[in-house]
């Protein structure tokens, strides 16, 4: 199982953040252990700029123009706060109504920046307020979005050639994600062993190891 740390920035925002990160806990227990810290903000007048993003809410992935969080900004204030305490992803967590624009969608993966999986969720809803997909009860409307912005990490992680999220989250059965990611955990893992092992073994294109396309110098025995 791997191991991640993730920071919730939550900005002008006093939630109890606790049930719901435990709601996001539960639902990658078998996948991941997450390990959460959250710092309360209190930005203003935080800049937009229009930027061309995915939609899947309709069930097919499509291109549409909207408005996203200033990246100079975010670099400056966000980034900041996730690189000085050194965590694997962050979750900025805003409300719309502190921004310019109500074009924004409801949660946004904006990919890795040194190092750091950004995870940004818009917010319009009360702290307990509760969502439906597809007629179905999910739970807490911000764990919900979360776990579904986490769950495009983790494609990317696993270097998945599709990223799936879209197919289970907006359907029944978003644990759909969970069944199919599963089985990426190992593979991630021994991928990673194998490279250490192939670095200290020779790696380099001219090394008899690598000559012999037997990068851990195996021998038969």
């Amino acid at each position: 199982m791997i191991k991640k740390s993730i920071i919730i920035i939550a900005n002008n925002l006093k939630w109890d953040f606790s049930k719901k990160m435990k709601d996001i806990q539960d639902f990658y227990k078998d996948i991941m252990e997450i390990e959460f810290q959250i710092v309360y903000t209190n930005f203003q007048n935080i800049p937009l700029s229009e930027s061309p993003i995915i939609d899947g809410s309709s069930g097919v992935n499509k291109v549409v123009e909207s408005f996203t969080i200033d990246p100079i900004w975010y670099e400056k204030y966000v980034d900041y706060v996730a690189e000085k305490i050194l965590f694997d992803a962050v979750i900025f967590v805003v409300n719309k109504a502190d921004l310019s624009s109500n074009l924004l969608p409801g949660g946004l993966n904006s990919g890795n920046f040194n190092g750091v999986n950004q995870i940004t969720v818009f917010v319009d809803y009360a702290e307990d307020s509760t969502a439906e997909q597809s007629g179905v009860f999910v739970g807490n409307s911000f764990s919900f979005l979360a776990c579904h912005e986490i769950s495009h990490w983790l494609y990317q992680l696993f270097n998945m050639p599709t990223d799936n999220t879209h197919k289970y989250f907006y359907s029944t059965n978003p644990k759909g994600v969970i069944d199919e990611l599963k089985p990426m955990q190992y593979n991630n893992i021994f991928e990673k062993w194998a490279k250490a092992i192939q670095i200290q073994e020779g790696g380099k294109p001219t090394d008899l190891n690598m000559i012999n396309n037997n990068p851990g110098n195996i021998r038969y025995g």
